[in-house]
């Protein structure tokens, strides 16, 4: 009875898991983000590291209140 009740519900699970079916999609990022600037064309490349990028809150009086910008 155990081994006919494992079969059923392996069956069931096929059963269910078939009409899930994945998709493919790409995002397009836009160009004036940090991580995609402007004048960089060239996806095959970034550009050369200046140094870590400081971020100043948007509220100085309270920062933790406000959001982080470079």
């Amino acid at each position: 009875m155990s081994n006919s009740r494992t079969w059923l519900l392996v069956g069931l699970l096929g059963t269910f898991a078939l009409p899930a079916m994945a998709q493919s999609f790409r995002v397009q990022c836009p160009t004036s983000t940090i991580t995609h600037p402007a004048a960089l064309h060239d996806n095959n490349s970034e550009p050369a590291y200046s140094g870590p990028t400081p971020l100043v809150s948007t509220n100085p009086g309270a920062p933790a209140d406000g959001y982080l910008v470079p």
